[in-house]
């Protein structure tokens, strides 16, 4: 098995390499379960913005800081976002990618309603920069709920997203739609197939597999865009 290096051992990989006058950059992530690293159980689940770290230039790092159950509220509360600041430097990028614990309105614990939630991303975009570094949000993934064949997403997890390209587009940051590249894919693969990428009995959780297909649907929505964040990573084979 691939052994996963902690935030801390990552961190201290791209330090060491600055020093030796190497350029590293690192991509930190901030998310919730479907971006979690679940370690201890990794050949259950996976998370797709890891399943970048193979495809990274020599010298770059990926610091995933993604939390089971967090929110924008709850991940500034309890200390994960800061965990990011203090390491930010001039040149990092962030992935912002919150929804699907924000829109649980019953559970104090998370509840973010749209109106803070927007507001909670645009504190984080406007704190990157500060940092010299540059946010970039992806919306929430799809959940793997159909209705008779047909893919029936919870229309209220439409809402945060929206939410999202709407505080991306009034801040200018960039923004990779997680949402519609997940649900165009699950659409096209249909019930059975897409049920596979996920982890047993689970419609929201990505297992391996599903990750590792996430993060090549980001990675070429990246490229399609031309993001700044593209080049942290190898080349297209054969370009």
């Amino acid at each position: 098995m691939k052994t996963i290096l902690p935030p801390t051992s990552l961190l201290l990989a791209a330090t060491m390499l600055a020093a030796a006058g190497a350029t590293a950059t690192t991509l930190f992530f901030a998310g919730d379960s479907t971006l979690d690293d679940h370690k201890g159980d990794e050949t259950t689940y996976g998370s797709w913005g890891s399943s970048l770290r193979p495809q990274l230039r020599e010298g770059n790092a990926i610091v995933n800081y993604g939390r089971c159950g967090r929110s924008t509220t709850s991940f500034r509360r309890e200390g994960w976002w800061d965990k990011i600041l203090d390491a930010l430097a001039p040149g990092d990028f962030v992935v912002i990618q919150f929804g699907h614990n924000d829109q649980k309105l019953k559970n104090p614990d998370v509840a973010t309603p749209i109106p803070e939630f927007k507001e909670n991303l645009a504190r984080m975009a406007d704190e990157v920069r500060e940092k010299g570094a540059t946010p970039v949000f992806a919306t929430p993934i799809v959940r793997l709920t159909y209705k008779n064949g047909v893919l029936h997403d919870s229309a209220h997890l439409d809402d945060w997203a929206a939410a999202m390209r709407e505080t991306a587009a009034e801040k200018g940051v960039e923004l990779v739609d997680m949402r519609e590249l997940t649900r165009k894919a699950a659409n096209d693969a249909g019930e059975e197939e897409a049920l596979t990428w996920n982890a047993p009995n689970d419609r929201t959780h990505p297992a391996v597999k599903g990750a590792r297909l996430y993060a090549r649907l980001f990675l070429d929505e990246i490229r399609r865009l031309a993001l700044p964040l593209a080049d942290l990573f190898q080349p297209e084979s054969g370009s």
